[in-house]
């Protein structure tokens, strides 16, 4: 599997949506991207467009949560089950979590 980061893109009637070629998507939303799951090449006998999203390793996607976790005005920070908003080392506990569940 791969994590990337992506932008929604407009269907046939206007709506927002994740694009058909995702596996699965809506992670970790900064106001502009969120960051999904695509299948490996080998494993998709579909067409998958490479401008469409940013390859991301787990470095980068723990710099990306922790920086939006620390904007003054962001409406998406990570909390844990208590509704507590997560400094940066909880941020990069769950992020590395979340990352080997899925990878």
């Amino acid at each position: 599997m791969r994590i990337v980061e992506y932008k929604m893109v407009i269907n046939d009637i206007g709506n927002k949506v994740m694009p058909s070629w995702m596996l699965d998507g809506g992670y970790f939303f900064n106001e502009i991207t969120y960051v999904g799951i695509l299948p490996e090449d080998s494993d998709v006998n579909y067409y998958i467009p490479l401008d469409q999203y940013i390859l991301l390793t787990l470095e980068e996607l723990i710099n990306r949560s922790i920086l939006e976790q620390n904007k003054e005005d962001s409406q998406n920070r990570i909390t844990n089950n208590k509704g507590e908003v997560l400094d940066n080392e909880g941020v990069t506990d769950f992020i590395t979590k979340w990352w080997n569940s899925v990878v």
